[in-house]
C-alpha cells in the first residue's frame, strides 16, 4: 500500500516486480522523480460518491462576526455529535523500522521523508536515519514532517530509519480556519472533486460532516476490490471510481475526492499503520466533520487510532516518502515494520 506517488516529465515505464512480492515503479527521463513503492497485495470485497461546511449563524441578538483569511471558522451550523468512542491510543508504545535499498546509479540528490512527523498527539522517545554508516540529520517541513537531503554517490547502498514513540491522546476539538477550508475542498492533482461532485450529491444526497464522513468511508470500502497491480502512480480518484479497485493511495483519493465534492474537508496522509499486514508505508484519509479533524482507513486493513504520521498533503503528490532531484537513484527494496506495545 503505497504511501508515495512517481511523477515527472519524462517516460512513464509500468509496475516491475520487486522480488518480494512487490512492485517498484520507475520513471525515467529529464527532471524531478519522484518514486512510488507499492508493496502491499491483499484482496478485499468490492465497493463504489457535495456537503456544504456552513458557516455559524449566531441563535442569539448579536450578529454573527465575519471571518477573517485565516480565523478559525465552525465548518458546520450545528457540530455533529461526537463520534462513540474508539480504542484510546494514549499510553501505546510503537517501534517502526523501515529501510530503503538503493541500487547502482549515478551521484544524485535524493529526499527523503521516512521520518515521523512532529506532531501534537505523538512523543519521539529515539530515532535514527542513515545511510550506510553516516548519520542524517533531517529538517522539518510546514506540516511537521521530517525532510532529509542526501546526496548519493550512484553505488548501492541502504537507508535506514528507527524510531520509538510515544502516542498521546488526540485533541477532539480542533478549529477550522478558512484557509484550511479553501485548500482542502479544492480539487487536487489526484482528487478531481469537480468531477465527481455530481456523483458524490446523487450517491449521498443531504449527508453533512461527520454522517458523510461515515458514509463516505464505509461506501468506498464495500464498493472497491483491494487489488495489487490494478492501478499506476498516474491514476486519480475519477479512474478508481471506474475501475472500483486499487491500493491503499487510491482508496485514499477516492474517498478524499468524494468528501470534498461534499463539501467536506478532507486531506491525504501517509503513515505507519500497526497491525498492518503486510507492512507498508500506508494511506489515511483526514476529514473534518465541523468539530476536529477524524482519521479514517477505507481499506479497513488498519486501525487509525494507532497510526503514526509521517506527513499530510493534498494527495499523494504533496507526500512521497523519496523524491530524487537529480541524477539517478533507483529503489531496490523497501521494508517497513511498526509494533505497538501497552507502556
Amino acid at each position: 500500500m503505497p504511501a508515495a506517488e512517481a511523477e515527472r516529465a519524462g517516460t512513464l515505464r509500468g509496475p516491475r516486480d520487486a522480488g518480494d512480492g512487490g512492485s517498484l515503479t520507475r520513471i525515467a527521463g529529464i527532471g524531478v522523480i519522484v518514486v512510488s513503492i507499492r508493496l502491499n497485495r491483499r484482496q478485499k470485497g468490492t465497493s463504489w460518491g457535495v456537503t456544504e461546511f456552513e458557516t455559524a449563524t449566531a441563535t442569539t441578538d448579536e450578529p454573527t462576526p465575519t471571518p477573517t483569511n485565516d480565523q478559525p471558522i465552525p465548518a458546520n451550523e450545528t457540530p455533529d455529535p461526537a463520534p462513540a468512542p474508539g480504542p484510546n491510543r494514549a499510553g501505546h508504545r510503537v517501534t517502526i523500522d523501515a529501510a530503503v535499498g538503493i541500487g547502482w546509479g549515478t551521484p544524485a540528490e535524493v529526499v527523503l521523508r521516512v521520518g515521523v512527523a512532529r506532531c501534537p498527539d505523538v512523543e519521539i522517545i529515539s530515532e535514527s536515519l542513515m545511510i550506510g554508516e553516516q548519520d542524517l540529520e533531517p529538517s522539518r517541513a510546514d506540516d511537521g514532517s521530517s525532510l532529509v537531503l542526501v546526496r548519493t554517490t550512484g553505488d548501492q547502498s541502504w537507508i535506514a530509519y528507527r524510531t520509538e514513540v510515544l502516542l498521546l491522546e488526540q485533541r477532539s476539538s480542533q478549529p477550522l480556519s478558512l484557509s484550511e477550508r479553501l485548500e482542502f475542498t479544492a480539487p487536487s492533482r489526484y482528487c478531481p472533486s469537480d468531477s465527481t461532485a455530481g456523483f458524490a450529491a446523487s450517491t449521498f444526497g443531504s449527508a453533512r460532516g461527520g454522517e458523510a464522513i461515515d458514509a463516505v468511508t464505509d461506501w468506498v470500502n464495500s464498493h472497491t476490490a483491494y487489488q495489487f497491480g490494478s492501478s499506476l502512480v498516474t491514476t486519480t480518484a475519477l479512474e478508481t471510481l471506474a475501475s472500483a479497485a486499487g491500493v491503499c493511495r487510491d482508496f485514499a483519493h477516492l474517498t478524499i475526492c468524494l468528501l470534498r465534492g461534499l463539501g467536506v474537508p478532507a486531506r491525504y496522509v501517509a503513515a505507519y499503520a500497526p497491525g498492518l499486514d503486510p507492512q507498508d508505508f500506508h494511506a489515511l484519509v483526514e476529514a473534518h466533520d465541523g468539530t476536529g479533524w477524524r482519521l479514517v482507513d477505507a481499506t479497513g486493513l488498519s486501525d487509525p487510532a494507532f497510526a503514526v504520521r509521517i506527513g499530510t498533503g493534498r494527495d499523494g503528490a504533496d507526500v512521497p516518502f523519496m523524491a530524487v532531484l537529480s541524477g539517478s537513484a533507483p529503489v531496490t527494496d523497501v521494508v517497513v515494520g511498526a509494533f505497538r506495545a501497552k507502556s
